[in-house]
């Protein structure tokens, strides 16, 4: 087993662990472990969201708005579109930033769009 998750395999190897064990009513994380070649404890932690990929915390840590708080701006943004009103740049900028109560960078747009 390795002992690390950090390379793009191991990556989608505990994906599609989690997936499988999403899947399952009582997962059994020995069994999904030794199927799909990963560390037994650290699919178990991750599927009960005990602990998170290296690449979930950073992403955590640098985003300006939470998931949830971006859904809610792209819904927000859905609903201006369908009363007619374009979602400029500036007001999606300003949305985000009411959202979030604090500034937003300048290349955050082009990267929330991606």
């Amino acid at each position: 087993m390795p002992s690390n998750a950090n390379n793009s395999t191991d990556s989608e190897a505990f994906r599609a662990a989690i997936a499988a064990a999403d899947a399952q009513k009582n997962p059994n994380y020995s069994q999904l472990a030794r199927e799909f070649g990963i560390c037994r404890s650290t699919l178990s932690r991750r599927h009960r969201g005990v602990t998170q990929s290296i690449r979930e915390v950073h992403r955590n840590r640098q985003a300006k708005l939470s998931e949830l708080q971006e859904r809610s701006l792209v819904t927000y943004i859905n609903k201006l579109s369908q009363r007619g009103i374009p979602s400029t740049s500036k007001i999606v900028r300003n949305l985000a930033e009411n959202i979030a109560q604090n500034p937003i960078g300048k290349s955050w747009l082009p990267r929330f769009i991606q």
